[in-house]
C-alpha cells in the first residue's frame, strides 16, 4: 500500500500555532519561504538575527518516496540559500541516503547536527526545522520514520530546547 505524499505544514512560533496547511513539493518550498519572510518581518531581531536551517528528510519506506523526499529537501535547501540568502554554512540537509546532503538522517546524526547548531547559535538567532517524510503513531507516541530508530516527538523536543535561538519555527511534513 502506497502512502500519501501530501505533507501537512504546521508552523509553531514560541509555542503558538500560527499556520496549518497542506502542501506538496514546490508548494511546500514556496510556503516555507513565505513563512520565513513573515517571521523575519515580524521579528524584533530581524536585522541582527542569523537564520539556521535544519532540513530532515525521513525514510520514505519505498524508493519512490525516498527519492521524492530527498528532491524536496534539496530544492528547499537551494531556495533557502539562493532565494532567501541564508548562509550556506547554516543550512543543513540530512536525507535517508545521505547523497547530495550533509549526512544521513539517522537519529544519531540528527542529534549531532543539533549539537553543532546549538554551539553556533546565539539568543538573537532564528532556528527553522523542516521535517519531510512519513510518520507513525503507536502506543501514544508520534515518531518520524528514519533509517534505523525513528525520532519521537520527545526526542525532537529535547533537541529543539538545546538550541538557544530567539525563535524556533518547525515545519512538519
Amino acid at each position: 500500500m502506497a502512502l500519501s505524499p501530501i505533507l501537512r505544514v504546521c508552523l509553531f512560533i514560541d509555542g503558538d500555532r500560527v499556520v496549518s496547511q497542506e502542501a506538496t513539493g514546490t508548494t511546500l518550498i514556496l510556503r516555507s519561504i513565505l513563512t520565513f519572510l513573515i517571521v523575519s518581518i515580524s521579528s524584533p531581531f530581524a536585522v541582527s538575527a542569523e537564520p539556521f536551517d535544519l532540513i530532515i528528510c525521513g525514510s520514505g519506506g519505498e524508493p519512490e518516496f525516498d527519492t521524492r523526499f530527498e528532491d524536496w529537501g534539496g530544492r528547499l535547501r537551494d531556495a533557502l540559500i539562493n532565494e532567501l540568502n541564508h548562509p550556506a554554512a547554516n543550512v543543513h540537509l540530512l536525507t535517508s541516503s545521505g547523497e547530495h546532503a550533509d549526512g544521513i538522517s539517522t537519529i544519531q546524526e540528527i542529534r549531532e547536527i543539533f549539537g553543532r547548531v546549538a554551539e553556533s547559535t546565539t539568543p538573537n538567532d532564528d532556528l527553522f526545522v523542516y521535517l519531510i517524510g512519513h510518520g507513525n503513531y503507536r502506543r501514544k507516541t508520534a515518531k518520524l520514520n528514519l533509517p534505523g530508530p525513528d525520532m519521537s516527538a520527545e526526542d525532537l523536543d529535547a533537541m529543539l530546547l538545546s538550541v538557544p535561538a530567539a525563535r524556533t519555527v518547525l515545519v512538519n511534513g
